[in-house]
């Protein structure tokens, strides 16, 4: 059975009932589109990789922390805390470099003196051991003369014995 759409108000339902379905439609697309997209339709503000977001925070609170540090270390030297440490320090530093002179003028002769002494026990001990070495030797002397004469007649009696098989 073949039913006739008559201009009523069924028809009109059902004209109104398809442009809210392509409506729907519609704006399903363009929502799905804005998601792939990330609502940028011109890629001018391509999102960063996370990896490249980390970088640029890590450098710039380095670059924020170091505009931190300047300015509170200008601030230090220009309050007069600052003016008083430094010329505090300075007064250390000079106190210290007099300090270092004294010492090495005091010391000088000291380590001259531990120089001629550890000289002389040095020769001393340089005599002490030649003298040792000449008691060791002559009392080592007899016996290399024995084992050198031993080694004589042992080499005389070889040749000896070698002689004999020669023609």
């Amino acid at each position: 059975m073949l039913s006739i759409i008559t201009p009523t108000e069924d028809a009109m339902t059902l004209c109104l009932e398809k442009v809210k379905e392509y409506d729907f439609y519609a704006d399903l697309f363009v929502w799905r589109l804005s998601i792939s997209c990330q609502a940028n339709l011109f890629y001018a503000d391509e999102p960063k990789p996370l990896l490249e977001q980390l970088t640029n925070a890590f450098w710039s609170y380095v670059a924020q922390a170091t505009r931190t540090t300047e300015d509170t270390l200008k601030m230090i030297r220009e309050s007069q805390l600052g003016q008083e440490v430094n010329v505090r320090m300075t007064q250390s530093a000079d106190i210290a470099s007099e300090y270092a002179v004294t010492l090495k003028e005091q010391m000088d002769p000291m380590l001259e003196e531990l120089r001629s002494k550890i000289t002389k026990e040095t020769e001393v001990f340089m005599e002490l051991l030649s003298q040792n070495l000449i008691g060791i030797r002559d009392k080592l002397k007899p016996y290399s003369d024995n084992l050198k004469r031993q080694i004589q007649e042992t080499v005389k009696k070889f040749i000896d014995a070698v002689g004999s098989f020669t023609p």
